[in-house]
């Protein structure tokens, strides 16, 4: 609990987060499907969610996430979603907090890993990363994590994206 008491400067906002991973990740223990919640970033409040997807890997938006971005105003939106394979946000994560806005994104994953991230100042594709991963991995960097977490530095430089693992 102690990790997610510094994602914002809000105590209610770090509680709620806190509550939606714990639910999370307990709703999804042993599968490879991925939970979502939209929260507003200055009350902590879930405007959207989605914890009935039934595809490995991703998050299906549905009514209740694509109203909530519709609904807010750009960048005051905080999403949070688990990863079971315990890797960092993923290229398709922030080029989603690009073209949604959010004003930030939490992965939670279930190894306890929690990353905080946000878009950055020029667009990529999901591929161009993919692809950044695949050349560290090439480049003796076999843990999956490892190799994401280079690609991950790579674009900081490269496309000004944001990220911390707390």
């Amino acid at each position: 609990k102690a990790k997610f008491s510094r994602i914002t400067d809000k105590p209610e906002v770090n509680e709620s987060i806190y509550q939606r991973a714990k639910a999370m990740l307990t709703h999804r223990n042993g599968t490879n499907r991925e939970d979502m919640y939209l929260l507003d970033r200055s009350s902590g409040h879930v405007i959207g969610e989605q914890t009935a997807s039934k595809t490995d890997y991703e998050v299906v938006y549905n009514d209740s996430l694509q109203n909530a971005i519709k609904e807010s105003k750009p960048y005051s939106l905080i999403s949070i979603h688990n990863h079971s394979t315990n890797i960092p946000p993923s290229g398709s994560d922030f080029v989603s907090a690009g073209y949604r806005q959010y004003g930030m994104g939490i992965v939670a994953c279930h190894n306890g890993d929690v990353y905080v991230y946000e878009a950055g100042n020029k667009p990529f594709s999901g591929k161009l990363f993919d692809d950044t991963v695949e050349k560290y991995m090439k480049r003796g960097y076999t843990n999956g994590v490892e190799a994401n977490i280079k690609a991950l530095e790579q674009f900081e430089v490269d496309y000004g994206i944001k990220w911390r693992r707390l």
